[in-house]
């Protein structure tokens, strides 16, 4: 069973009304707090207690129910609707175009207005507890996966964009994360500090710093929303990379998250390289190391 659609004017008129129905903002926590039709209540559709916290609104299964999300391009309170419906409740309609329909048919809205999406403008130190570097290496049959410890960094915002970033590794600070045996365990990581690879006791750190950043367009919630261009330090050479990431801001914190390959050989490690030797056999390492991170700076404490 799908619930009817109720456009804005309808939706006004009852609410002016005698009875009017159960009015219920189904998106985020923070969203209900900037921006909400007057006298709505709050149960978020995205919540696994959603049905409870309608319940805790006092509705039962005959009454009045008018749910809404943003728009019609997003399945929020189509969500919603489907589960009250399905769940027995009887009298459940849609608001039609959601929040825009209402705000473009000149309603009043409430909240604070904010924009959670967007950090205030500044310069935010990352928390090493919280962020994460992962790296994976591999080679022609085998894999091995781990973390290297984040040193300090820093991103910056101006007009809700990232505009400049910096990052550094402390590379005697590797771990493995897929080995048990920690005797092999010691090897592995024996092995990575080595100028074989990474030449720790020479160059203890890497970095990077970022140099440009462009916005993808249309990107949605979950998905890189940025391209980055920087130049990464490793082994003491460095080199421009680029990558996609997503930076988010929410709950007081501004995160960006990442991915992206680096080339071990453009720094010098030429350790089972097939560029640099021949006939390697079973002794080829893959060049190329993948890397994903996590940044999280604590904008308000």
């Amino acid at each position: 069973m799908t619930a009817p659609s109720l456009f804005p004017t309808h939706v006004h008129d009852l609410l002016e009304s005698k009875s009017p129905p159960l009015l219920i903002h189904v998106l985020s926590d923070e969203f209900f707090e900037e921006k909400r039709i007057p006298g709505s209540k709050h149960a978020c559709v995205y919540e696994v207690a959603f049905l409870d916290g309608v319940a805790k609104l006092g509705a039962d299964k005959s009454t009045s129910i008018v749910v809404y999300g943003l728009n019609d391009d997003r399945g929020g309170a189509r969500l919603a609707c489907d589960r009250l419906v399905n769940d027995g409740y009887k009298n459940v309609h849609i608001l039609a175009g959601g929040m825009d329909a209402w705000e473009k048919d000149g309603y009043a809205t409430e909240g604070s207005g904010d924009d959670a999406a967007h950090a205030p403008d500044g310069g935010y130190p990352i928390d090493p507890e919280q962020s994460v570097f992962r790296w994976t290496g591999r080679n022609l049959f085998n894999q091995h996966n781990g973390r290297i410890t984040f040193k300090s960094g820093s991103l910056e915002i101006k007009d809700g964009l990232l505009v400049g970033g910096t990052v550094t590794l402390d590379m005697n600070q590797i771990t493995c994360s897929d080995l048990k045996d920690s005797g092999m365990i010691t090897g592995l990581i024996g092995h990575l500090a080595t100028d074989d690879f990474f030449s720790v006791n020479e160059f203890p750190e890497a970095s990077f710093e970022l140099s440009d950043s462009h916005p993808i367009e249309n990107a949605t919630a979950g998905s890189s929303n940025l391209k980055l261009e920087g130049s990464l330090t490793l082994r003491g050479t460095t080199q421009s990379v680029e990558m996609f990431a997503q930076l988010t801001y929410l709950g007081g914190k501004l995160g960006l998250q990442g991915y992206f390959d680096v080339d071990r050989s453009q720094f010098g490690s030429a350790y089972g390289s097939g560029k640099i030797f021949e006939k390697l056999g079973q002794h080829v390492v893959n060049d190329k190391i993948s890397v994903s991170f996590q940044l999280i700076c604590v904008v308000d404490s």
